[in-house]
């Protein structure tokens, strides 16, 4: 605050405001005044608490190895609330990839110092697979000449240009299985888990369909 100089018998209004960022409690802080030559003057006591939410995934990225197309394979994790007031959540898997990845239970609430038990699933299917490989993902170019095999096996191994914004992609053309479809690898980096007062929280998951 600006010094101010205060005349004999007069009186000022001071403006006080509490407004945290995260959660914390404030317990009996003195409000002091300075004076001069050194003279403190406790004003009043201080008292406040913020309530929030703090939601937490306890893994932030899964990897479910190879996965028989048409079968499933399951992970668990935990969504944790180390705050003191409850939660609602909601799952959003993109809608590339909602087909072979999901979450149960898709939404919910989570209670102040509790945890809700959650499973995300890679359920790869022969048509997701080949709807994966063939159509990309909004926002990608779609290819317009059918590429060698030589080209298309170093394309596969070639890390993608934009990570984020990549497709999923055949990663070992030799191993075809019915319709010439060989073994894709999935990566989803942004499932996301909405919550209340809070950014969304994100998580990864890869898998890799092994075609019959």
């Amino acid at each position: 605050a600006e010094p101010r100089t205060l005349e004999p018998r007069e009186t000022c209004d001071i403006q006080l405001s509490f407004a945290p960022a995260f959660r914390t409690e404030l317990n009996h802080k003195w409000l002091m005044a300075y004076c001069d030559h050194g003279v403190e003057v406790r004003l009043l006591q201080l008292s406040g608490i913020c309530h929030s939410a703090e939601v937490r995934l306890s893994e932030q990225f899964l990897s479910f190895g190879d996965v028989v197309e048409d079968s499933q394979a399951t992970a668990s994790l935990r969504l944790g609330n180390s705050g003191n007031l409850g939660a609602k959540f909601r799952f959003e898997v993109p809608a590339h990839y909602n087909t072979v990845f999901s979450v149960t239970p898709a939404e919910g609430y989570v209670r102040p110092g509790q945890e809700v038990g959650l499973t995300v699933s890679f359920h790869p299917t022969r048509t997701a697979m080949k709807a994966l490989v063939l159509q990309p993902r909004k926002g990608a170019k779609a290819k317009t000449k059918a590429k060698s095999s030589a080209a298309a096996m170093a394309a596969a191994q070639a890390p993608p240009a934009d990570a984020a914004a990549a497709p999923a992609v055949p990663v070992k053309p030799s191993n075809e299985g019915r319709d010439g479809l060989g073994d894709v690898a999935v990566t989803v980096r942004d499932i996301r888990c909405h919550l209340e007062g809070q950014p969304p929280l994100l998580l990864e998951c890869t898998g890799h369909c092994v075609p019959v």
